[in-house]
Protein backbone atom coordinates (compact mmCIF):
# COMPACT_ATOMS: atom_id res chain seq x y z
CA UNK A 1 0.00 0.00 0.00
CA UNK A 2 1.38 3.52 -0.78
CA UNK A 3 1.79 6.08 2.02
CA UNK A 4 1.14 8.68 -0.02
CA UNK A 5 -1.72 10.58 0.84
CA UNK A 6 -1.84 12.58 -1.77
CA UNK A 7 -0.39 14.46 -4.48
CA UNK A 8 -1.07 16.74 -7.30
CA UNK A 9 0.68 16.37 -10.92
CA UNK A 10 0.96 18.87 -13.78
CA UNK A 11 2.59 18.11 -17.10
CA UNK A 12 3.32 21.34 -19.41
CA UNK A 13 4.87 22.38 -22.52
CA UNK A 14 6.09 26.02 -23.42
CA UNK A 15 2.20 27.13 -23.98
CA UNK A 16 -0.02 25.07 -22.46
CA UNK A 17 -0.75 22.45 -19.89
CA UNK A 18 -1.34 18.92 -21.72
CA UNK A 19 -2.14 16.97 -18.50
CA UNK A 20 -3.32 18.52 -14.54
CA UNK A 21 -4.46 16.03 -11.54
CA UNK A 22 -5.14 15.76 -7.79
CA UNK A 23 -4.71 12.05 -6.77
CA UNK A 24 -5.76 11.34 -2.87
CA UNK A 25 -6.82 13.30 -0.09
CA UNK A 26 -5.56 16.52 1.46
CA UNK A 27 -7.67 15.86 4.33
CA UNK A 28 -8.01 12.04 4.37
CA UNK A 29 -10.56 12.42 7.62
CA UNK A 30 -12.35 14.85 5.92
CA UNK A 31 -12.92 13.02 3.08
CA UNK A 32 -10.99 16.16 0.67
CA UNK A 33 -9.60 14.96 -2.40
CA UNK A 34 -6.37 16.92 -4.00
CA UNK A 35 -7.06 19.08 -6.72
CA UNK A 36 -4.67 20.99 -9.23
CA UNK A 37 -4.51 24.06 -6.59
CA UNK A 38 -4.27 22.32 -3.49
CA UNK A 39 -1.80 23.72 -1.36
CA UNK A 40 1.66 22.15 -0.24
CA UNK A 41 4.78 23.14 1.25
CA UNK A 42 7.30 23.00 -2.14
CA UNK A 43 11.03 22.21 -0.08
CA UNK A 44 14.18 22.97 -1.75
CA UNK A 45 12.10 24.20 -4.85
CA UNK A 46 11.81 27.33 -2.24
CA UNK A 47 15.28 27.65 -3.77
CA UNK A 48 14.49 28.17 -7.60
CA UNK A 49 12.16 30.92 -6.63
CA UNK A 50 14.80 32.65 -4.47
CA UNK A 51 16.91 32.22 -7.32
CA UNK A 52 14.73 34.35 -9.67
CA UNK A 53 13.91 37.39 -6.69
CA UNK A 54 17.46 37.27 -6.64
CA UNK A 55 18.05 37.45 -10.50
CA UNK A 56 15.38 40.24 -10.82
CA UNK A 57 17.11 42.61 -8.01
CA UNK A 58 20.64 41.83 -10.42
CA UNK A 59 18.52 43.48 -13.02
CA UNK A 60 17.37 46.09 -11.73
CA UNK A 61 20.95 47.03 -10.22
CA UNK A 62 20.38 46.70 -6.64
CA UNK A 63 22.78 43.34 -6.50
CA UNK A 64 25.91 42.09 -8.28
CA UNK A 65 26.20 38.46 -8.53
CA UNK A 66 30.15 38.32 -8.76
CA UNK A 67 30.83 40.99 -5.64
CA UNK A 68 31.47 39.82 -2.56
CA UNK A 69 28.56 39.41 -0.06
CA UNK A 70 30.20 41.13 2.70
CA UNK A 71 29.14 44.88 0.21
CA UNK A 72 25.59 43.62 1.64
CA UNK A 73 26.06 41.92 4.67
CA UNK A 74 29.13 44.05 6.28
CA UNK A 75 27.72 42.46 9.59
CA UNK A 76 28.48 38.88 8.58
CA UNK A 77 32.17 38.67 9.24
CA UNK A 78 33.05 34.65 8.51
CA UNK A 79 36.24 33.31 9.57
CA UNK A 80 38.68 30.81 6.96
CA UNK A 81 41.37 27.79 7.74
CA UNK A 82 42.44 28.38 3.92
CA UNK A 83 45.01 30.90 2.86
CA UNK A 84 44.41 32.90 -0.11
CA UNK A 85 40.79 31.78 -1.05
CA UNK A 86 38.13 33.90 -2.78
CA UNK A 87 35.49 35.91 -1.13
CA UNK A 88 31.49 34.12 -1.19
CA UNK A 89 29.34 36.08 -3.98
CA UNK A 90 25.93 35.50 -4.55
CA UNK A 91 26.87 33.75 -7.63
CA UNK A 92 28.78 30.62 -5.59
CA UNK A 93 26.07 30.41 -3.16
CA UNK A 94 23.33 30.11 -6.08
CA UNK A 95 25.69 27.41 -7.51
CA UNK A 96 26.29 25.68 -3.68
CA UNK A 97 30.20 26.62 -4.50
CA UNK A 98 29.99 29.47 -1.47
CA UNK A 99 32.18 27.11 1.24
CA UNK A 100 29.27 27.53 3.31
CA UNK A 101 27.93 25.06 5.90
CA UNK A 102 25.11 22.94 5.01
CA UNK A 103 22.71 24.21 7.75
CA UNK A 104 22.55 26.39 10.79
CA UNK A 105 20.07 24.31 12.78
CA UNK A 106 20.07 26.43 16.01
CA UNK A 107 16.78 28.47 15.72
CA UNK A 108 15.82 26.37 12.60
CA UNK A 109 12.22 25.65 14.50
CA UNK A 110 11.17 28.89 14.77
CA UNK A 111 9.91 29.52 18.21
CA UNK A 112 9.03 33.57 17.84
CA UNK A 113 9.49 36.50 15.48
CA UNK A 114 13.34 36.75 16.96
CA UNK A 115 13.92 33.90 15.09
CA UNK A 116 14.29 35.64 11.97
CA UNK A 117 16.59 35.91 8.89
CA UNK A 118 18.30 39.33 10.72
CA UNK A 119 19.11 37.40 13.94
CA UNK A 120 20.17 34.58 11.65
CA UNK A 121 23.22 36.42 10.01
CA UNK A 122 24.12 37.62 13.41
CA UNK A 123 23.89 34.36 14.93
CA UNK A 124 26.67 33.11 11.96
CA UNK A 125 28.75 35.84 12.43
CA UNK A 126 32.06 34.71 13.38
CA UNK A 127 31.79 31.33 12.14
CA UNK A 128 34.25 29.66 10.01
CA UNK A 129 33.36 28.44 6.38
CA UNK A 130 33.56 25.06 5.83
CA UNK A 131 35.20 24.80 2.45
CA UNK A 132 37.18 27.67 0.42
CA UNK A 133 34.82 29.51 -1.81
CA UNK A 134 34.18 28.19 -5.53
CA UNK A 135 36.72 25.28 -4.90
CA UNK A 136 34.14 22.43 -4.93
CA UNK A 137 30.05 21.91 -4.92
CA UNK A 138 28.50 21.65 -1.24
CA UNK A 139 24.72 22.06 -0.75
CA UNK A 140 23.82 24.61 1.30
CA UNK A 141 20.30 25.78 3.04
CA UNK A 142 22.38 28.41 4.94
CA UNK A 143 23.45 29.94 2.12
CA UNK A 144 20.19 30.63 -0.04
CA UNK A 145 19.09 31.90 3.42
CA UNK A 146 21.42 34.12 3.76
CA UNK A 147 20.81 35.40 0.47
CA UNK A 148 16.87 35.89 1.65
CA UNK A 149 18.89 38.74 4.52
CA UNK A 150 20.45 40.42 1.25
CA UNK A 151 17.44 40.48 -0.30
CA UNK A 152 15.40 41.85 2.40
CA UNK A 153 18.01 44.52 3.07
CA UNK A 154 18.80 45.81 -0.16
CA UNK A 155 14.66 45.85 -1.17
CA UNK A 156 14.09 47.18 2.30
CA UNK A 157 11.30 44.53 2.80
CA UNK A 158 10.47 41.59 3.95
CA UNK A 159 11.83 38.49 1.99
CA UNK A 160 8.35 37.17 1.51
CA UNK A 161 7.02 40.55 0.61
CA UNK A 162 9.72 40.89 -2.29
CA UNK A 163 8.91 37.39 -3.33
CA UNK A 164 5.39 38.01 -3.77
CA UNK A 165 5.79 41.80 -5.65
CA UNK A 166 8.49 40.56 -8.11
CA UNK A 167 7.76 36.96 -8.89
CA UNK A 168 4.48 35.28 -7.64
CA UNK A 169 2.15 38.46 -8.76
CA UNK A 170 3.72 39.28 -11.94
CA UNK A 171 3.31 35.70 -12.62
CA UNK A 172 -0.40 35.03 -11.54
CA UNK A 173 0.94 32.53 -8.63
CA UNK A 174 -1.76 32.93 -6.89
CA UNK A 175 -1.80 30.01 -4.44
CA UNK A 176 1.70 30.70 -3.15
CA UNK A 177 3.00 32.12 -0.12
CA UNK A 178 5.09 31.40 2.75
CA UNK A 179 2.56 32.31 5.61
CA UNK A 180 -0.67 30.34 5.53
CA UNK A 181 -3.45 33.23 5.87
CA UNK A 182 -7.59 32.43 6.61
CA UNK A 183 -8.10 33.10 2.81
CA UNK A 184 -6.12 29.92 1.61
CA UNK A 185 -6.11 27.30 4.61
CA UNK A 186 -9.21 25.46 3.26
CA UNK A 187 -6.71 24.70 -0.23
CA UNK A 188 -3.87 24.02 2.11
CA UNK A 189 -2.83 19.91 2.67
CA UNK A 190 -2.69 18.45 6.16
CA UNK A 191 0.73 17.16 6.66
CA UNK A 192 1.03 13.53 6.84
CA UNK A 193 3.95 11.65 8.98
CA UNK A 194 4.83 8.40 11.37
CA UNK A 195 6.16 4.97 10.08
CA UNK A 196 3.48 4.88 7.19
CA UNK A 197 2.49 8.35 7.02
CA UNK A 198 -1.01 7.92 8.20
CA UNK A 199 -0.62 10.22 11.30
CA UNK A 200 -1.70 14.13 11.00
CA UNK A 201 1.16 16.23 11.85
CA UNK A 202 0.97 19.95 12.19
CA UNK A 203 3.01 22.31 10.17
CA UNK A 204 6.50 23.54 12.28
CA UNK A 205 7.12 26.91 11.63
CA UNK A 206 10.63 27.67 10.08
CA UNK A 207 13.22 30.34 9.97
CA UNK A 208 14.65 29.37 6.73
CA UNK A 209 11.89 30.61 4.60
CA UNK A 210 14.32 31.25 1.27
CA UNK A 211 16.12 27.82 1.31
CA UNK A 212 12.80 25.71 1.20
CA UNK A 213 9.39 26.90 2.94
CA UNK A 214 7.19 28.60 0.15
CA UNK A 215 3.54 26.82 -0.14
CA UNK A 216 2.66 26.92 -3.69
CA UNK A 217 0.07 24.19 -5.88
CA UNK A 218 0.49 22.44 -9.22
CA UNK A 219 -0.88 24.98 -11.20
CA UNK A 220 1.08 27.88 -9.64
CA UNK A 221 4.05 25.91 -10.53
CA UNK A 222 3.13 25.18 -14.06
CA UNK A 223 3.16 29.01 -14.12
CA UNK A 224 6.75 29.27 -12.78
CA UNK A 225 7.51 26.19 -15.10
CA UNK A 226 6.23 27.76 -18.55
CA UNK A 227 8.07 31.01 -17.99
CA UNK A 228 11.32 29.01 -18.35
CA UNK A 229 10.53 27.28 -21.12
CA UNK A 230 9.05 30.02 -23.11
CA UNK A 231 11.47 32.93 -23.07
CA UNK A 232 10.32 34.48 -19.95
CA UNK A 233 6.80 34.71 -20.98
CA UNK A 234 3.71 33.54 -19.59
CA UNK A 235 0.46 34.40 -21.53
CA UNK A 236 0.45 37.95 -22.21
CA UNK A 237 3.19 38.69 -19.32
CA UNK A 238 6.83 38.88 -20.11
CA UNK A 239 8.37 38.17 -17.00
CA UNK A 240 12.25 38.74 -18.19
CA UNK A 241 13.86 39.49 -21.25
Amino acid sequence: EASIIGLGVNVVSDKEVLFSKGFGFSDKASGIQVTPDTIFRVASVSKIINLVVVMKLVEEGKLNLDTDISKYLPELKLQTRFEKSKPITIRSILTHHSGLPSERLKGFFAQDKTDSLEKLVSDVNGEYVSYPPEKLFSYSNLGHSILGRIVEKVANDTHANVVTQKVLEPLGMNHSFYEINANKKLDFSKGYGGLIFRSVVKEAKVRDLPAGFLNSSANDLSKFIQMFLNNGKVGNTTFFY
